[in-house]
């Protein structure tokens, strides 16, 4: 820790030579902290809010490559920062509800392959999986919240 430091940043911070976020960046330089720590401490990954909900909507697509890391991500980037922001609260709620209701069609149509008729309709969801994030992430972008079709409200 370099007292000196600190110590000139206070003046200049008294007198308005740096502003409250110079300041706080240089105490934390000079106590020690490093910046990867302090980008570490930030919920939204230095992403806009309009980004990071985006990436809420983007994020379904790791399921595609390991499965329920489509549904885990989504659910941990809803739930660290539903408190702190509304929209990332009506959106993660949005993207769980089509989450759970995946499940649940995936689940009638297995259930349905006993009949030979699930064999078909298995692809129904699978074809949702792949376009309603996509839909999804564009009309955050555009800052529109879009409720998933075909998703029950469970949240």
């Amino acid at each position: 820790m370099d007292v000196n430091k600190l110590e000139k940043l206070a003046k200049l911070k008294e007198i308005g030579a740096i502003t409250e976020e110079e300041y706080e960046k240089g105490k934390q330089e000079a106590m020690g902290e490093s910046l990867l720590s302090t980008n570490l401490k930030d919920k939204k990954f230095g992403l806009t809010d309009k980004n990071y909900i985006v990436l809420m909507h983007l994020s379904q697509y790791a399921g595609l490559v390991i499965p329920m890391l489509g549904v885990i991500i989504p659910i941990i980037l809803w739930v660290v920062n539903k408190d702190d922001d509304e929209l990332v609260d009506i959106h993660g709620r949005n993207i769980l509800n089509f989450n759970i209701s995946l499940l649940i069609y995936f689940v009638i149509c297995s259930l349905l392959m006993f009949l030979f008729i699930g064999f078909a309709l298995i692809f129904i969801p699978v074809i949702l999986m792949i376009i309603f994030p996509a839909i999804g992430a564009v009309k955050a972008s555009n800052e529109e919240v879009w409720k998933y079709p075909f998703s029950f409200k469970f949240f």
